[in-house]
């Protein structure tokens, strides 16, 4: 259980008014500021899902909230973030504030916290065009199929007697990055471009929290498996041992007449997907050259959906 459903007398308001600052990280006070949008990735170990529990419970406490906490496919409250909140409630001595039911978690000021998944899941839609927030986690797994249906039907707002807008609902990110960009990355790209959005990458390094098995073992994965450490750590895409053909091969050629005319070989390449919806992979098409059987370039690369 949660603890007991009562206000907090005068001697624990004190008590709670003068704890210390425990386990916050230093970008926390950046979710208490109002943006449409809040976007953080990274690797393992950079406390974004603690962070973002945190905010929502303090900003839940301030005012009343109708929080979604989202996620693409949700088969039990098990797969939700509901547990990390309930351990945070605990942590933060919010006993007094929140009560978890079994399908949501309250205020004693009426904000609830809900737990939906996205995918093909109409009552999900229902519960996202009455949020206040809705926190996407593990938003690298994120089809654009959801993302196109969330964007648009979060958009409470609220104005003022001039029609001035005070106030609009919000969407928050949070993820790991994949070894391919994922749908959420290219939307909310590092270097963020729009005022409406925070835009941040935390890494276990952001973390003063972090426990030293953690660390540990991220400096052991950085000296034996760069690649690895760069994708799992440091949340960048495109870096995987286990690619045949690694990305620092590839350097970038400028005169793309003088390089075809030095091939001294071309061949095209396909590599076709047999269905085009929204998980499958793309088909490409790719224009190769090599050079004296010592330098292979690409000359040029189409890739897309389509019915073969």
């Amino acid at each position: 259980g949660m603890g007991v459903w009562r206000e907090r007398n005068e001697h624990e308001q004190h008590e709670a008014a003068n704890a210390q600052v425990y386990d916050r990280a230093w970008w926390w006070p950046e979710l208490l500021k109002p943006k449409r949008y809040k976007a953080v990735d990274g690797g393992r170990g950079g406390a974004k899902s603690w962070t973002f529990a945190q905010a929502l419970l303090h900003l839940g406490s301030q005012r009343p909230l109708f929080i979604v906490c989202a996620r693409e496919i949700q088969n039990s409250l098990a797969d939700s973030v509901k547990k990390l909140i309930e351990d945070e409630i605990r942590r933060m001595n919010l006993e007094s504030y929140y009560r978890s039911t079994r399908e949501e978690i309250q205020g004693v000021n009426g904000t609830r916290f809900v737990f939906k998944g996205l995918r093909s899941n109409p009552d999900a839609v229902k519960s996202l065009e009455g949020c206040d927030i809705c926190w996407v986690e593990e938003a690298q797994s994120i089809s654009q199929e959801s993302l196109d249906m969330l964007i648009p039907t979060v958009r409470k707002e609220e104005y003022n007697d001039d029609g001035e807008l005070v106030w609009q609902s919000e969407v928050w990110f949070s993820w790991n990055e994949k070894a391919v960009m994922c749908p959420v990355g290219e939307r909310f790209p590092k270097d963020n471009p729009y005022d409406n959005t925070y835009r941040l990458r935390v890494n276990y390094y952001d973390n003063p929290f972090l426990p030293s098995v953690l660390f540990e073992e991220a400096q052991a994965c950085r000296v034996l498996f760069p690649a690895r450490y760069r994708s799992i750590w440091l949340g960048e895409t495109g870096h995987t041992e286990f690619q045949i053909l690694r990305p620092e091969w590839w350097p970038l050629y400028v005169d793309y007449t003088d390089v075809e005319r030095r091939c001294t070989y071309k061949f095209i390449t396909a590599d076709t997907a047999f269905e085009t919806g929204q998980e499958n992979d793309y088909s490409v098409f790719q224009f190769l050259g090599i050079e004296n059987r010592q330098r292979l370039y690409m000359l040029d690369e189409v890739y897309g959906k389509w019915e073969f």
